[in-house]
C-alpha cells in the first residue's frame, strides 16, 4: 500500500511539473488556455503565477514521500 501511494505521488508530481513547464512555455497571449482542468488567462503575469504554482505543486508531490520516509525514520519509536 505504501508503494502504491508513493508511486501515485510521484506520478502526480511528474504530471504537475509537466503542466507547469507547459504553461510557462506557452507562446499564446491574449486568449485563454485550458491546462490541468483550469482555464488560465494567457497574460504574462497569469502564466507566470500558474506555471510557478504547478511547478511548486509538482515538486512538493515528488519530494513528499521521500521527506515523509525521512521524518518517520528519525522519530523515536516507543
Amino acid at each position: 500500500m505504501k508503494k502504491v501511494v508513493m508511486i501515485l505521488c510521484l506520478a502526480a508530481g511528474v504530471y504537475f511539473l509537466f503542466q507547469g513547464i507547459d504553461v510557462l512555455m506557452t507562446t499564446a497571449r491574449g486568449e485563454s488556455i485550458y491546462r490541468a482542468g483550469l482555464l488560465i488567462p494567457a497574460q504574462d503575469t497569469s502564466l507566470l503565477i500558474y506555471g510557478s504554482g504547478f511547478l511548486l505543486t509538482g515538486a512538493l508531490f515528488m519530494t513528499g514521500p521521500f521527506a515523509w520516509k525521512l521524518i518517520s525514520k528519525s522519530t523515536v519509536k516507543g
